[in-house]
């Protein structure tokens, strides 16, 4: 289960086990021409859509957006193993369930979704604002013996 908060503009993809009863992956920043455990596509430009993997400063180092794939399909392209890469590392994972980025009705760190064995969050900086209509973003998630999850989509309209 996953959800983005417009008002807070935090994105919050949760994982459970899948059908090969392993847990969601941590691998957040890799190398070369791997790619990262949690895997998310947007079908416009995040920002300035700079295609500098992982420029997420703060300053002195670069700041710049993540680049589109569109359509968000996760093929095997160079280009595509960067745009993952590039915001992968924006994300935080989340072991447990007290440590989430999210609240409950009362304040507590916790999960959103029952079953959830992992939680990756990313706020949403002035660099990375998404662009006004509609931008479609697909996820998927890897587990812990490189096993791929279902991707799963969701459309982020804002005003023209």
């Amino acid at each position: 289960m996953w959800h983005v908060a417009s008002s807070d503009f935090l994105i919050v993809v949760e994982g459970a086990r899948g059908t090969s009863n392993r847990d969601p992956g941590q691998n957040l920043v890799v190398v070369d021409d791997e790619r990262p455990d949690v895997q998310v596509l947007f079908s416009n430009d995040l920002g300035d859509g700079s295609s500098t993997v992982c420029d997420k400063g703060p300053a002195p180092n670069p700041s710049g957006g993540v680049p589109g794939i569109d359509p968000a399909i996760f093929g095997p392209e160079a280009h595509v193993t960067q745009a993952l890469q590039d915001v992968a590392c924006r994300f935080s994972v989340h072991s447990t369930s007290a440590e989430a980025c999210t609240r409950d009705g009362f304040g507590h760190f916790t999960y959103l979704g029952s079953g959830t064995r992992r939680q990756y969050c990313f706020a949403v900086s002035p660099n990375t604002m998404f662009v006004p209509g509609s931008t479609a973003i697909a996820v998927q998630l890897v587990d812990t013996q490189g096993n791929i999850g279902p991707v799963q989509e969701i459309v982020v309209a804002l005003p023209q």
